[in-house]
């Protein structure tokens, strides 16, 4: 099960981010135990997925424990809370995920929800006023730490090429969600994350490194 670390900080250097407690790494081992107004915090092509990985990396680990959840639990990519805080758009296809979104936002008690600090991150960048929303969305779901362990499985989906060196970001999402024990990872990221072609090679990575991989889907296929 998680366990939990102390809330996020903030410094000089980074956004003001506030959620829910940060959970620190889960070892999910059998044998043991932004789309609409999104914003980026690195360009992964230019600094490279290991980087990116330690600027992201949260450093202090000092767990305690946690109750188990009976609830699926849920890791919410940036791009779940970017098109649930979003304005109206006229834009067919984003409109109707906006709508999805909301709709699945609204039954979201059936779960167990989580972010990572890479989520605040990415949900702090961009328009002023939209980040306000995004983080406020945020506010009081549990933060999962990204650790050594997921930047180094995050690094073997790339050298595997499950996921391409200009995704590293991506990557460490669900290498997060996967190191944590996750039940979904959600997304609208269609290109890198929930995408049919590269799945496979995500899971199969996953096995290979001991994990089993959470189940990678949008919130339209999330639905009951």
């Amino acid at each position: 099960m998680p366990v939990f670390d102390r809330p996020v900080r903030s410094s000089s250097e980074e956004p003001q981010l506030t959620a829910g407690p940060v959970v620190q790494r889960r070892n999910a081992r059998p044998d043991g135990p932004v789309a609409a107004d999104q914003g980026t915090c690195e360009n992964p092509g230019a600094r490279g997925p290991r980087l990116v990985f330690a600027y992201l990396r949260d450093d202090d680990q000092r767990p305690a424990s946690a109750p188990e959840q009976m609830n699926p639990k849920v890791y919410l990519e940036t791009t779940i809370v970017s098109y649930l805080t979003a304005e109206p758009t006229s834009d067919v296809v984003q409109a109707a995920h906006q709508q999805l979104t909301r709709e699945w936002w609204e039954r979201r008690d059936r779960f167990v929800l989580f972010v990572s600090r890479t989520v605040l991150v990415e949900a702090a960048g961009g328009d002023t006023e939209a980040a306000r929303r995004r983080l406020a969305a945020l506010e009081r779901i549990t933060v999962l730490a990204a650790t050594d362990e997921a930047a180094e499985l995050a690094a073997q989906f790339i050298r595997a090429h499950a996921m391409p060196e200009k995704a590293a970001v991506d990557a460490l999402h669900v290498a997060i969600a996967v190191v944590n024990g996750m039940d979904y990872v959600l997304t609208w990221n269609c290109t890198h994350i929930a995408n049919a072609a590269i799945r496979d090679k995500i899971e199969r990575t996953c096995r290979e490194a001991g994990y089993e991989p959470p189940i990678i889907c949008t919130p339209e296929e999330l639905m009951e």
